[in-house]
């Protein structure tokens, strides 16, 4: 009989892509989902994952998920993922980044599950330093990061006191095909490509000299997927980033390459700075190579043109 694996946030961009290829490789009995869809799409779920509709730090869908199933694996997944979106009610993100987790931890423990694999953020480190490795000092800039740096905190005590095989990953910058472009508050690549698709007005945030480590939403599934099939999870913490930094002005001039866009039309506009927007860091992800030493990472010039010319058949049959 195969396991039973529960992804949250089955409608978000990273999570449901993770659920397709598992869901491909016929390595799970019942993938399973809790996602409120207010970030998520119910389109982007894969109609062979089981959903609870509701919200993680609701102890009773949690109940009613661990009662009617045999979990084996967590994957956490769902969360308010906008350091901007923090600030207008920090409550709110308290409980959907925080409480969720101890929600999880707890029915995790008391059903035995065998791993728990927990999506945290590279926002918990702050921009103190450019690059950062796991031992780097964390010293986050908005509450989106504080909440996932509090996860983080509970999960190292429930694998050190309960026994809990569990691993937390410092998430970069994630983009690619499947993003929402609807939403202009959350990742910095969908934001540009969004405006960018739309005509030559471009509104950014700050300097163009900040940088971002980018990561292909490829690159992420593999590295779960490979991630799942380790029996015991040494480090508490794992940097996913690519170790390159990638300038906001890269950025733009990629996309425009991407969209065969010439940049010298572009108009950008830059308002103030948003609240809690780092300069930018990137990975020290040395652990990470030494963990899979395999890994290949999809360059931002391809990845950018793979997601730009999914949008761009899109918006040609709307």
């Amino acid at each position: 009989m195969k396991d039973n694996i529960l992804i949250t946030g089955c409608g978000g961009f990273i999570a449901s892509n993770i659920a397709k290829n598992l869901i491909n490789s016929n390595q799970y009995d019942n993938i399973i989902s809790i996602d409120n869809f207010l970030t998520g799409s119910k389109l982007s779920l894969p109609e062979e994952v089981i959903c609870f509709e509701g919200d993680c730090s609701d102890k009773l869908i949690i109940k009613k998920v661990f009662n009617d199933y045999k979990v084996d694996t967590v994957l956490h997944f769902a969360a308010q993922s906008s350091g901007e979106i923090s600030f207008d009610d920090p409550e709110y993100d308290l409980r959907t980044n925080t409480l969720s987790t101890l929600h999880l931890l707890d029915a995790s423990i008391k059903t035995q599950v065998k791993n728990f694999i927990f999506a945290s953020t590279m926002s918990v480190y702050g921009d103190e330093n450019e690059c950062v490795d796991e031992t780097s000092d964390c010293k986050p800039k908005s509450f989106y990061g504080v909440g996932k740096l509090a996860s983080e905190r509970y999960i190292k005590i429930y694998k050190e006191i309960f026994g809990l095989n569990a691993i937390s990953l410092r998430l970069f910058n994630i983009y690619g095909p499947g993003q929402n472009l609807d939403n202009l508050r959350q990742g910095m690549v969908s934001i540009y490509l969004a405006q960018l698709l739309k005509g030559n007005d471009l509104e950014v945030h700050g300097s163009l000299e900040r940088f971002r480590d980018l990561v292909y939403i490829d690159d992420v599934v593999s590295i779960v997927e490979e991630l799942l099939k380790l029996d015991i999870y040494d480090d508490d913490i794992l940097n996913i980033g690519t170790g390159k930094k990638t300038t906001v002005k890269e950025i733009i001039e990629m996309t425009c390459l991407a969209l065969k866009k010439d940049m010298n039309k572009v108009k950008i506009f830059q308002p103030k700075k948003t609240l809690g927007d780092m300069s930018g860091i990137y990975a020290d992800n040395t652990k990470l190579l030494r963990l899979l030493p395999n890994l290949n990472f999809t360059s931002f010039e391809n990845g950018m043109k793979q997601m730009a010319k999914k949008y761009l058949w899109l918006k040609t049959i709307k």
